[in-house]
C-alpha cells in the first residue's frame, strides 16, 4: 500500500473519530454483539477483475461488537475467518492460461471500524428502522497462499517461487457499504459488502518476476513456473505478475446483533 494512501486513510479515520466522539456527549449509546455469515473472495494476478465469480467463492463467517454512538455513528470490533482462491486455467485470458498458475489461502482478520448510518437508525425508536450506511477502518489479517505439485500441497511463503520471502501478516484499508433493519428493539440484522485494499502483493504468491532456476530445487522450479508452452521451460527474468498493483479481498455477510442491555426510558430519549 502507497504511503499516499494509507495516509489518506488514517487521516480519514481520525476526523471521522473526532466527528463521533464529539456527538457522544449528547446522545444515547448502544452496545450489541453478533455474529455474521457470507462468502469472501480476492482480487490480484490471478483474479485481476473478476468480483462475485462463483468458481472463486468462498465460505466467510465471524463476530463482531458494535458500540452504537448515537444514531448516526457507531464502532465495531470484528473478527472473520474466510478464504480466498485464483486459477489462471479459469481466465478468459490467453497468457493467463499459458502462466498456469493457482493458489488458495485461508484468511483470519482482525479489525476495527467505524460506520456512517445516512438515515437516522435506533434500537430504541420505532421510526428509526431502517438505514443505509457506509463502513471504513483498519485492519490486521493474516494468510497463507498454497499450491498443488503432482498431487502435494506446499505453503508457497515457504517454498519461495519468486526467489524472496514475504510476511504472511498483512494490514489492510476496508471500505464498503451496507443495509441495516431491524426486526425488534433487541434483534438486529444487516447486509454488507466491504472490499480490503491490502498492504501486500503476496495473497496468491504472484507478483514481480520468475527467478533463477538455478537458485531453486525441483519443487520451488516446479511451484514457480507451471507455464503451458513446452518449448519455454524458463523464463527467468520475464514478469511472472504485476508488481505495481496491491491484492484485494472482499467479505459479503449477513448480519445479526443482539442489543445489550434494558431499554432506556423512551420518553426521555431526544433523536438529533
Amino acid at each position: 500500500m502507497s504511503d499516499s494512501l494509507r495516509s489518506l486513510g488514517v487521516k480519514a479515520l481520525i476526523l471521522i473519530a473526532l466527528c463521533f466522539i464529539a456527538s457522544k456527549s449528547h446522545s444515547q449509546s448502544t452496545y450489541e454483539i453478533g455474529g455474521f455469515y457470507g462468502r469472501s473472495y480476492y482480487l490480484g494476478e490471478l483474479n485481476p477483475t473478476g468480483h462475485f465469480k462463483s468458481e472463486f467463492l468462498h465460505e466467510a463467517y465471524g463476530f463482531y461488537f458494535r458500540h452504537a454512538v448515537n444514531s448516526r455513528w457507531a464502532v465495531r470490533y470484528n473478527f472473520s475467518v474466510g478464504a480466498i482462491s485464483g486459477n489462471d486455467a479459469l481466465s478468459n485470458d490467453l497468457s493467463a492460461q499459458q502462466r498456469n498458475l493457482s493458489f488458495d489461502s485461508k484468511l483470519y482478520e482482525g479489525a476495527f471500524l467505524v460506520e456512517f448510518n445516512f438515515m437516522h437508525y435506533h434500537s430504541f425508536l420505532y421510526n428509526d428502522f431502517f438505514s443505509p450506511y457506509m463502513v471504513m477502518g483498519v485492519s490486521m489479517f493474516r494468510f497463507n497462499p498454497k499450491g498443488t505439485l503432482n498431487g502435494n500441497v506446499y505453503e508457497l511463503a515457504t517454498v519461495q517461487t519468486e526467489g524472496v520471502s514475504y510476511s504472511r501478516l498483512g494490514t489492510a484499508i476496508p471500505i464498503g457499504f451496507g443495509l441495516k433493519f431491524k426486526f425488534s428493539h433487541r434483534v438486529l440484522f444487516a447486509l454488507e459488502w466491504a472490499i480490503r485494499k491490502s498492504s501486500t502483493d503476496y495473497l496468491d504468491d504472484v507478483s514481480s518476476f520468475y527467478p533463477n532456476p538455478d537458485d531453486m530445487n525441483n519443487v520451488a522450479i516446479g511451484l514457480s513456473n507451471k507455464s503451458v508452452l513446452s518449448d519455454q521451460p524458463s523464463e527467468w527474468g520475464a514478469l511472472r505478475g504485476n508488481p505495481t498493483n496491491r491484492d484485494w479481498f472482499n467479505f459479503t455477510t449477513f448480519q445479526v446483533s443482539i442489543r445489550l442491555g434494558k431499554n432506556p426510558r423512551l420518553c426521555h430519549y431526544k433523536p438529533e
